[in-house]
């Protein structure tokens, strides 16, 4: 698979719900078939009790070792991607202000080098630490959207299909010429 790379670097415009929907809009013109709020059977959340050794294992450790919350993890929580575009088999996800905390940098930075992303991770956590978002309800909502997003990323490499993270505020997809950005973006250029 191709290593797919965005850059979040822009400027923030447009509300989240309106840009999203702009891009799913560009994607079916360009794609033809978008599936929104798509579920795998094998997207889902395991017990940390019996999770195996491994790199959602160690996140899931480092999570719950920030704060000391360890109730973020919902067993056999099925997962929901954000879009699906099935002629890529690609997932994307479009990653509001929330998702930039740093719980979310601690599970980034334990990522193995070799896994395939479609967005510059080193990008993202320094994104991470330098937006610091919080979500206070419930307490331990930061560890667990991060550990969920961890999971999304890593089970989908596992699993062959490719995502690809956008920050809001970084493409306004509402904008003439946005069709062409996203194509480059799909493409890999």
């Amino acid at each position: 698979m191709t290593k797919r790379q965005y850059s979040s670097n822009g400027p923030f415009k447009g509300s989240p719900k309106n840009q999203r929907e702009a891009l799913e809009q560009l994607l079916l013109e360009l794609c033809g078939k978008v599936e929104r709020e798509k579920t795998f059977d094998w997207l889902l959340v395991k017990d940390p009790e019996t999770m195996p050794a491994g790199i959602m294992k160690d996140i899931y450790i480092a999570l719950s070792h920030f704060r000391g919350h360890l109730e973020f993890v919902k067993p056999g929580r099925c997962l929901r991607c954000d879009l699906y575009v099935p002629g890529y088999n690609l997932l994307i996800e479009y990653d509001e202000r929330q998702h930039f905390t740093i719980p979310r940098a601690i599970g980034l930075e334990l990522y193995p080098e070799e896994l395939q992303l479609g967005f510059d991770r080193n990008e993202w956590i320094e994104t991470c630490r330098r937006i610091r978002a919080t979500d206070p309800l419930p307490v331990y909502r930061d560890e667990q959207r991060a550990f969920y997003d961890s999971i999304r990323d890593i089970l989908a490499a596992e699993n062959g299909i490719g995502v690809i993270r956008f920050q809001h505020g970084t493409q306004d997809w509402a904008l003439p010429g946005s069709l062409e950005v996203l194509k480059h973006v799909l493409e890999g250029k």
